[in-house]
């Protein structure tokens, strides 16, 4: 369980930040400018569902999976 608890606490620290990288990824990629996609539905629904919190339906559906 140590282990579950440390990538839990690392996965934790790094949410805040995964809308903006997946965003600035997603811009790179198309060849936008800084912000463009700041509306685009993938970007959005991506911030929907990656915000505090989701460390611990992480950790919930990895011990259903293993049966722990």
């Amino acid at each position: 369980m140590a282990t579950i608890d440390t990538a839990k606490r690392k996965y934790a620290r790094r949410v805040p930040a995964m809308k903006a990288n997946y965003q600035g990824a997603m811009e790179r990629f198309l060849g936008t400018s800084a912000g463009a996609l700041s509306r685009a539905i993938p970007v959005v629904n991506y911030g929907d569902v990656i915000k505090s919190g989701v460390e611990d339906k992480w950790e919930r559906n990895l011990k259903n999976a293993f049966g722990v």
